[in-house]
């Protein structure tokens, strides 16, 4: 099958199957017409600049993002993705307290940290172990996939006992595609909008099939990745246009419920001008990465190849 997918495309290829009449060859290969559903793409609410001065201080302090959670669940939030960094120096006991309230109080809770790899290695964090499978569990050579030791912000807030994490960048990477995977220790830890997908969706981060070099498929019925032999997304993620973007002002006063995706999933996202190059980049890839690996996009659909039928056969 492999050598009749190589004939008409590049890879990856996704092949399923063993060839038998119970359980015959398919194969889907790369589309660049397969485009991200815009139905996938998760609604947006803004940490922008604030030129008004809402918020008690900017960048937005413990207590602003405890009361912009608070409202987003109060106009019908209860899945919630937090691609902004949640760090800050020498934050106030009350504050962090009134935070890690509001974060525990959604059904389901992603948050992001940059990695890195140093000489100095740290265990892995609860909300990242949880979001991460056994090196065992990959087929191919996971040297290749990059490794890192530690989250790069001393101090970072992640969440409570059920909320899961994903990096949002891997520092040392210089590849222009978006990593996936990672290797921390002896576990496969994931990026953040793979790992929003599985919480949105209700997919057991040990579904997870990967192979490298070809595909991750998020459960037996889930959406299909094709990724590079490095663990990377081996596609652009196609741009979407992305729904009403909802700043977090707004939200504070406001009575209309937030738009939501397919999912229910919200995307607290940060826009501030004055923020590193790095988080800039990942806010604006962020949403339709989380559209593409939702939808499966860029890949064909599954096309069957049944053998004969049993007489003829």
């Amino acid at each position: 099958m492999e050598v009749v997918a190589r004939s008409s495309a590049n890879p990856p290829f996704i092949i399923a199957g063993d060839g038998s009449h119970d359980h015959p060859w398919s194969l889907r290969v790369p589309s660049s017409s397969r485009k991200a559903d815009p139905k996938e793409v998760p609604a947006i609410v803004s940490l922008g600049d604030d030129p008004q001065g809402i918020f008690q201080s900017s960048p937005p302090s413990p207590v602003d993002i405890a009361v912009i959670l608070k409202n987003t669940r109060r106009l019908g939030a209860t899945k919630a993705a937090i691609s902004a960094t949640l760090a800050w120096d020498e934050p106030e006991v009350i504050a962090l307290s009134a935070l890690d309230g509001e974060l525990a109080a959604f059904s389901s809770l992603v948050t992001a940290a940059p990695v890195s790899r140093s000489a100095t290695s740290n265990a892995i964090p609860p909300t990242f172990r949880r979001a991460s499978v056994s090196l065992d569990q990959i087929r191919g050579d996971t040297s290749a996939i990059p490794s890192v030791n530690r989250v790069s912000l001393p101090g970072v807030i992640l969440g409570g006992e059920t909320a899961l994490s994903g990096f949002s960048v891997i520092e040392q990477d210089t590849s222009e595609n978006t990593p996936l995977i990672a290797r921390w220790e002896d576990r496969a830890v994931f990026a953040f909008p793979l790992v929003a997908v599985l919480a949105s969706k209700g997919i057991p981060v040990e579904s997870l099939e990967i192979q490298l070099g070809n595909y991750i498929k998020l459960g037996p019925q889930g959406p299909v990745i094709p990724i590079d032999a490095f663990g990377r997304l081996a596609i652009p993620a196609a741009g979407v246009e992305e729904p009403v973007r909802v700043t977090a002002d707004v939200v504070i006063d406001s009575d209309e419920p937030l738009p939501r995706n397919n999912s229910g999933l919200i995307l607290l996202r940060d826009d501030q001008s004055g923020a590193e190059e790095a988080t800039r980049a990942f806010s604006k890839k962020v949403a339709p990465l989380v559209a593409a690996i939702s939808s499966g996009a860029g890949m064909t659909p599954e096309q069957t190849f049944s053998r004969l039928g049993q007489r003829w056969d």
